[in-house]
C-alpha cells in the first residue's frame, strides 16, 4: 500500500523533472552556446602585474598552502584583510589609496578563481567555500559603495562586478560542472539566443 502511495506522489514529479531536463537540452543545445565567464575577466598579465603589489607576507600566506581548500581559505583571509585596509584611507578622504587597495582586491579575486579552475575538478565543494566567502565580502563592498563619493565609485563597482562574476562561475561549477546555467542578468538564457 505504501509503495503505491509513493509512486502516486512522486512519479508525476519525476516525470516533470525529466521533461524539464529534456526541454533545457532542446533550448540550450550544446555547451558551446553557453555564456563564457572568462570573457569578462581581467587579462592574466594585468592580474599578475597587480598582484606584484601584494606584500611579501600576503604572498607567503597564499603560497604556503598546497591543498586547494586551504589555499582558497588563505585567499579569502587576504582578500578580507585588503577590504578592511580600504576603510582606513576612505575615512580620511584618501580615495586614490582606496582605489589601489580595491584594484589589488579585484586581482586577488580573479587569481583565486583562476587557481581554483586549474586545481580542482568541477562540482568540488571548494567552489562552495569560495562562493560563500565572496558573498560575505560582497556585503562589505556594498557598504563601501555607499560611503564612496560618486566620482570615485568606479573601482568599487568594478570589484563588485568581479565578485559577482566569480560567484556565478563558482556556483555554475559547483552545481552543473562545466555547463554554466547562471547568466549575468540573473536569468537563464532565452530560447531566442
Amino acid at each position: 500500500m505504501r509503495l503505491r502511495q509513493f509512486h502516486k506522489a512522486f512519479l508525476p514529479l519525476i516525470a516533470l523533472m525529466a521533461l524539464a531536463c529534456l526541454a533545457r537540452s532542446a533550448i540550450f543545445g550544446s555547451a558551446a552556446e553557453f555564456w563564457i565567464v572568462r570573457s569578462e575577466a581581467q587579462a592574466p598579465d594585468e592580474v599578475a602585474e597587480t598582484l606584484k603589489k601584494l606584500t611579501a607576507e600576503e604572498q607567503a600566506k597564499i603560497n604556503r598552502e598546497s591543498k586547494p581548500k586551504n589555499r582558497i581559505k588563505a585567499y579569502l583571509r587576504v582578500m578580507e584583510a585588503r577590504l578592511k585596509q580600504v576603510r582606513a584611507p576612505l575615512s580620511s578622504g584618501q580615495y586614490r589609496a582606496t582605489s589601489e587597495h580595491l584594484e589589488i582586491y579585484t586581482a586577488l579575486v580573479d587569481d583565486a578563481a583562476r587557481y581554483l579552475d586549474g586545481a580542482v575538478r568541477p562540482r568540488d565543494n571548494t567552489y562552495k567555500q569560495l562562493e560563500l566567502g565572496l558573498r560575505d565580502q560582497l556585503r562589505l563592498l556594498e557598504g563601501l559603495s555607499r560611503d564612496m563619493p560618486a566620482a570615485y565609485l568606479e573601482p568599487v563597482e568594478q570589484a563588485m562586478a568581479t565578485v559577482n562574476r566569480v560567484r556565478r562561475h563558482a556556483l555554475d561549477s559547483l552545481i552543473s560542472g562545466d555547463r554554466p546555467i547562471l547568466r549575468p542578468g540573473g536569468g537563464k538564457k532565452s530560447p531566442d539566443g
